[in-house]
């Protein structure tokens, strides 16, 4: 299980905020393809929008608990993309 929630403030007179909560999944089917699923809500100042997030991809490991992970992200929501990825994995 994984969470994240950021905020992010541009500044301006406009007071344009960006906040996002997303929660979602990660399973590595055996040891080495991990695979997600995510539900992320975000808010644009007064505009409320929902995506759905599907990835799969490889993980190198760089060390006993350190994986260098490609990955393919299909997003869905309002609209679709593909996406290409890449995140470093820490495991305790």
């Amino acid at each position: 299980i994984k969470g994240r929630f950021s905020l992010l403030d541009d500044g301006s007179l406009f007071n344009n905020t960006l906040t996002t909560f997303g929660i979602g999944g990660k399973y590595y089917i055996t040891s080495k393809i991990p695979i997600e699923a995510d539900v992320l809500f975000f808010n644009i100042s007064d505009d409320t929008s929902t995506l759905y997030n599907l990835s799969a991809g490889y993980a190198i490991n760089l060390a006993e608990n350190i994986a260098l992970e490609p990955t393919i992200n299909y997003i869905f929501g309002d609209g679709s993309a593909v996406e290409f990825g890449l995140s470093i994995s820490l495991f305790l």
